[in-house]
């Protein structure tokens, strides 16, 4: 596994953190725009382990829909 992979699985426990610990206003949009962090979250957590595990391919099909939650969460 390369630096990279590594960073990237690195970082991941440490954005869940944060996220956890951060106070969210009531209502629809800003729980809404959380719910798509979480997914990207857990889709960039996905992609580094199929990188690690060398699957590309499977790692490349979640890069079109961490994109699509990032973009409606925004």
């Amino acid at each position: 596994m390369g630096a990279a992979q590594d960073s990237l699985r690195e970082l991941v426990p440490l954005l869940s953190q944060r996220v956890r610990s951060l106070l969210i206003p009531p209502g629809r949009r800003p729980q809404l725009a959380v719910s798509c962090f979480a997914i990207a979250l857990e889709h960039q957590q996905a992609i580094a382990t199929l990188l690690g595990w060398n699957l590309y391919a499977s790692a490349f099909a979640l890069v079109r829909p961490l994109f699509e939650a990032t973009v409606k969460g925004s």
